[in-house]
C-alpha cells in the first residue's frame, strides 16, 4: 500500500503552535495566524455563507493546501487540506506514533524499522519547521516528538523503560502498526526514504488532512 494511504483514528499533534487555531474574531477581522495569507491571496479568496449564518472563505495556496476558514458566533475555525502532495503533519503523527509503538510493544522489537523512522522523521521535523505557519525550533520540534512518544506509552500503561505487550489493548492498532511496518520493510531503504523524499519536495503549509 502508498506511503500516505493509512488511516489512524484519533490524531492530536502534541505542539499548539503546530495545530490549526480556534481563536477569537471580532466585526473588524477574523484576526488568526493566517489574515496574511488571505489578504496576500486577494481575489483568489473565495467567500460564501452557509444556512445558519455560517461565514467561509478559502483558498489554494501555490503550493497545493487549501485553507479553509468558518466564522460564527465571534470564533473562527481553521482547517487545511493538501489533496495534492499529501498531509505532512498526519504522516508526522502516524510516524511518531509508530516509532513509540517499536520501543514499547513486545510484539514489535524491530531495531532496523526503528532506524529508519528516526531518519524519517528527523526529516518530518525539518519540512515542518521550514514551512510552518508559526515557525517553531528545533527544541520545539523534538519535544513534540518525545511528547507523543511519552503518551504512547502511557497508553498501554507501559513503564518509563522496558516493553509490555500492546495487544491487550486492542488488536487493530497493532495491526495498523504491522501493515505500516510491511509497507516500510518492502521496500530497500533507498526506494523508502525516496518516497520520503518525494513526500517533502515541494515547499508547503504542513497540513493534517486528509488522513488516510
Amino acid at each position: 500500500m502508498s506511503l500516505l494511504r493509512f488511516k489512524f483514528v484519533g490524531l492530536l499533534l502534541a505542539a499548539v503552535w503546530l495545530t490549526a487555531p480556534l481563536a477569537p474574531a471580532n466585526a473588524e477581522g477574523w484576526e488568526t495566524p493566517y489574515d496574511k495569507l488571505f489578504e496576500e491571496a486577494g481575489d483568489q479568496v473565495k467567500h460564501s455563507k452557509a444556512k445558519d449564518g455560517t461565514e467561509i472563505r478559502e483558498f489554494l495556496t501555490q503550493g497545493g493546501v487549501q485553507i479553509r476558514q468558518e466564522r460564527k458566533d465571534g470564533k473562527v475555525r481553521t482547517s487545511t487540506f493538501d489533496m495534492q502532495h499529501g498531509a505532512v503533519l498526519c504522516f508526522w503523527e502516524i510516524a511518531v506514533t509508530v516509532r513509540a509503538a517499536l520501543d514499547v510493544c513486545e510484539e514489535m522489537n524491530r531495531p532496523e524499522m526503528a532506524a529508519r523512522l528516526d531518519t524519517t522523521i528527523k526529516k518530518l521535523n525539518r519540512f515542518i519547521l521550514n514551512n510552518a505557519l508559526q515557525k517553531g525550533t528545533r527544541v520545539q520540534m523534538q519535544s513534540a516528538v518525545d511528547a507523543r512518544m511519552r503518551r504512547f506509552r502511557h497508553s498501554q500503561s507501559a513503564p518509563e523503560t522496558g516493553r509490555v505487550s500492546c495487544a491487550k489493548n486492542g488488536q487493530k492498532a497493532l495491526a495498523f502498526f504491522n501493515s505500516y511496518l510491511t509497507d516500510v520493510a518492502n521496500k530497500s531503504e533507498h526506494e523508502y526514504q525516496a518516497g520520503i523524499d518525494r513526500l517533502l519536495s515541494v515547499p508547503r503549509l504542513p497540513s493534517m488532512n486528509p488522513c488516510l
